[in-house]
């Protein structure tokens, strides 16, 4: 019973050290609730997104799932009575207007590994659970994956959103050749991930407004780094105080920048 036991001994300190402040702070959160982002995780007990952020109790809605999943909405009516995603989608963008969503995939995704190894049956329709999870949302995530290949050393570029010029942009995965092929495969599912929450039908005025910004976040849990997404760099960027200020500036430019509508 020794993982229950930590359980409710984590409780008894809680209440002994940590409950008077998170009350304190739930009371200031009441008072100016003022969440930043919405997250979706990865649901691996190792990645703990508000701790590599340090971020605040009410800073951050998260959803997590096994792989970092936002369904495609090719069936919008199903994704809604099957999963979390839209209806999260929903009530932070468009209900409580959030600026900011953020995808975090990481490394030693044991989600990724089955989605590597099944990455050559992904029609087949049978399966355990997990497996149907994983085949449904990642083939889109296998096909962007076919552009890493030997003559480029695994790096791509991998193309995403190319339905318009104004969104479309090409990332290389991994140029410093720093993570295995499932890390590989890890980075280019976190990206597809924000294209498909661009192609949620209500989401579309606020992206084409660059009212509503999509981030890409990928944690290596071996050494703790964290890397953004830059859509400028065309690669991740690890998080540092070297980097911080070019990485802000570019979110700022994405902000401002005026999208012209397509004639």
């Amino acid at each position: 019973m020794r993982g229950f036991s930590k359980l409710l001994e984590g409780i008894v300190k809680y209440n002994l050290f940590d409950k008077k402040h998170t009350l304190f702070q739930l009371k200031l959160y009441g008072e100016n609730p003022d969440p930043l982002s919405l997250m979706f995780s990865c649901m691996d007990s190792r990645v703990v997104s508000t701790k590599f952020t340090n971020s605040d109790l009410g800073d951050n809605y998260i959803v997590k799932n096994a792989g970092n999943f936002v369904p495609y909405p090719d069936d919008l009516e199903q994704i809604a009575n099957t999963t979390t995603a839209a209806g999260a989608l929903e009530l932070t963008c468009v209900r409580q207007k959030i600026r900011h969503v953020v995808v975090a995939g990481h490394s030693d995704c044991k989600a990724m590994r089955l989605l590597y190894d099944l990455r050559k049956q992904m029609d087949a329709k049978t399966g355990s659970p997990l497996e149907l999870w994983i085949k449904k949302n990642g083939w889109r995530t296998i096909e962007k994956f076919q552009y890493l290949k030997e003559e480029n050393s695994f790096t791509g570029p991998v193309p995403f959103m190319q339905e318009s010029e104004n969104t479309k942009f090409k990332i290389t995965i991994d140029p410093g050749q720093q993570f295995n092929i499932v890390d590989k495969l890890s980075q280019v599912n976190c990206i597809q991930q924000l294209e498909n929450i661009a192609a949620y039908p209500f989401l579309k005025e606020r992206l084409s407004q660059n009212d509503l910004l999509l981030h890409a976040f990928w944690y290596d849990i071996h050494s703790g780094n964290v890397f953004l997404l830059s859509r400028e760099r065309q690669r991740f960027v690890e998080v540092n105080e070297r980097s911080y200020f070019g990485l802000m500036q570019e979110v700022k430019n994405r902000a401002s920048a005026k999208i012209l509508s397509e004639s």
